[in-house]
């Protein structure tokens, strides 16, 4: 979901800011057989959820361009035919992937009118790895500095690359007060309050975290968000915690805006997306786990910066959290670190540099 969230905030921005430039947002594995859709979308999720320390070797493994190929070579006969197909009827000016794979087929076709079509790739993680790359790209969109310098690793021109940051939705880029938040959703404005994102913890985690959070810092309220979490929405009917004072269960939300501006922290998986709307809206985090690979990279840039705890038990966890609820000095340091390392433009950012690129391109055709 976080290519598919962060394809959706590019989209968005060029409506906002440039509305003369046409934009289709298409999900290349419409063009895949049905077979290696299946398994590619559900593989991941299977090895990631249970197989951890399989996709961890893996993506260790993979970290090296020479060992691309096989992969390449499958995703070309799934899907390469009808995607040519699709670009050649589109005929677009630019190409941005925020995942490599599209990017990288288009690169390499023996068509040489969609190979010399620009392509960008939005790096959508706070650490990198040698499958974003591909020497036929022409621009890089990268959450920091830190990814700029890790992409010359691989002998990426400096030039080549932009650090706007993660796109994510305008609607994260526009202030919300605290206060106003917790008005428009009915909370009170004078109690600690924690916003759970569902996709990581089960029910019976969450019935143990809420007495021990409370035991820290009583009168916490507890916003529990299963979102598309169709297994954690189950389990917490099931639970005591619908029922428990001061706990609300939200199935999938429009409003996570104000949802993230109204609490004092946020307890969540370390997706690049994710992380990126928390800082945009100075949310800090609590990380009780994170997947081996790209995540573990995102939660180690959120330790080093000071902007996340992290612990797995309930009650590590909840001794984690409790200053961020009763110091206030501290969470006001911790939220402004967010702030200040959060990049609620670079959707923006990155619209107006591909919007240069195809300017410059036109004049030296013209």
């Amino acid at each position: 979901m976080g290519h598919v969230k962060a394809a959706e905030a590019i989209t968005a921005a060029f409506a906002e800011r440039h509305p003369d430039v046409t934009v289709r947002n298409v999900n290349v594995l419409q063009f895949a057989r049905p077979a290696f859709r299946f398994f590619y979308e559900n593989g991941y999720n299977f090895i990631s959820s249970h197989w951890t320390k399989f996709w961890g070797f893996l993506y260790r493994r993979y970290d090296r361009p020479a060992r691309h190929g096989m992969l390449v070579s499958l995703t070309r006969w799934a899907m390469e035919r009808p995607l040519l197909r699709y670009v050649r009827e589109y005929r677009p000016d630019f190409i941005i992937g925020t995942h490599p794979m599209p990017t990288r087929l288009l690169a390499h076709v023996s068509d040489k009118n969609i190979a010399a079509i620009p392509t960008a790739v939005v790096v959508t993680d706070y650490g990198c790895h040698s499958f974003w790359v591909d020497e036929a790209t022409d621009r890089y969109f990268v959450s920091t500095e830190d990814v700029r310098r890790c992409l010359g690793g691989f002998r990426v021109p400096p030039e080549r690359v932009a650090v706007t940051g993660i796109p994510v939705q305008p609607k994260f880029a526009r202030p919300i007060d605290a206060a106003a938040a917790r008005r428009s959703l009915k909370l009170p404005e004078r109690v600690p309050i924690v916003l759970v994102i569902g996709g990581l913890l089960s029910a019976g985690y969450l019935e143990r975290l809420v007495p021990l959070v409370r035991a820290h810092a009583p009168g916490t309220q507890f916003l529990l968000v299963t979102g598309r979490d169709h297994w954690l929405r189950s389990q917490l009917k099931r639970s005591t915690l619908p029922g428990t004072d001061g706990v609300s269960v939200y199935g999938f939300v429009q409003n996570m805006e104000e949802l993230l501006a109204a609490c004092d922290v946020v307890i969540t998986k370390a997706g690049g997306l994710t992380v990126s709307e928390c800082l945009a809206m100075g949310a800090v985090m609590a990380i009780p786990s994170a997947i081996p690979g790209q995540e573990e990279d995102n939660l180690a840039f959120l330790l080093r910066h000071k902007v996340a705890v992290s612990a797995h038990a309930p009650d590590q966890l909840a001794d984690a959290v409790a200053p961020l609820l009763t110091d206030a000095k501290l969470a006001a340091e911790r939220k402004s670190a967010c702030r200040s390392l959060g990049k609620p433009n670079a959707a923006y950012d990155l619209a107006a540099d591909v919007v240069r690129q195809i300017e410059t391109r036109a004049s030296r055709v013209g």
